[in-house]
């Protein structure tokens, strides 16, 4: 019974923080903006983190 409740807690808090997401995209005074910094500060690394992040977000259990 817990896990059934647990998981339909974590599909709602998904659906929820896509929805955010989707709504800021969607948002016209968010923009995307380049990044420009010398070599070797950590763009690349930060880039790649942004997305493993969302994903772990959204995987992780919050109950």
């Amino acid at each position: 019974m817990f896990a059934a409740r647990c998981a339909a807690t974590d599909r709602s808090r998904r659906a929820d923080d896509v929805a955010e997401v989707l709504t800021l995209l969607g948002d016209p005074t968010v923009t995307i903006e380049p990044v420009v910094a010398p070599a070797g500060v950590g763009k690349t690394a930060v880039a790649a983190a942004v997305p493993q992040e969302l994903v772990a977000s959204a995987t992780t259990r919050r109950c």
